[in-house]
């Protein structure tokens, strides 16, 4: 669609869940709005994202302006782009199922409550490209004496036994 889309971030994600698109929220199938906001918002930083946020006006007059532009896309092949960058970013620790653990992301400000060890302040953290910012999260989890992560010999072990004959 024209926009160089920067790493999946939780600022992204945070102002993605806010405006309830569909590729974060999952309530409804994405729509060109849909993607013309994630090209928006994960095309920009926190700070940008934050002055769009103040100017709303502005920021309608631009959007607008910019998928006009875009009239000639092919929404079913730009929503299975959008779904890749998403999936693709995205990637969660695996966890053990016991303990309650549905093994999805907390809500960003959860995550974001392990980032800031990292001394980048709220702009830097929300920033951080998510899986970096998830590695962060699992190593706060970790330190917390959560020991629900799967490690990667027990990742290895699981491969193996998969890969055995079912009756053998």
């Amino acid at each position: 669609m024209g926009k160089d889309l920067l790493p999946l971030s939780l600022g992204h994600i945070w102002f993605l869940d806010a405006s309830d698109n569909a590729f974060v929220a999952g309530n409804k199938p994405p729509t060109i709005s849909d993607v013309i906001m994630v090209a928006s918002i994960c095309s920009r930083t926190w700070a940008q994202n934050m002055a769009a946020y103040a100017n709303p006006a502005r920021e309608g007059r631009a959007v607008a302006a910019w998928s006009k532009k875009c009239k000639d896309i092919r929404i079913r092949r730009e929503i299975k782009s959008v779904d890749g960058y998403i999936e693709d970013h995205a990637i969660m620790p695996e966890m053990w199922s016991s303990g309650g653990n549905d093994g999805k992301a907390k809500h960003p400000w959860y995550i974001l409550m392990y980032v800031r060890l990292t001394r980048d302040g709220v702009d830097g953290a929300m920033d951080m490209p998510l899986p970096l910012a998830m590695s962060l999260w699992s190593a706060g989890r970790e330190l917390d004496g959560d020991r629900s992560l799967i490690s990667d010999e027990e990742k290895e072990i699981i491969d193996h036994l998969k890969e055995l004959p079912e009756n053998g």
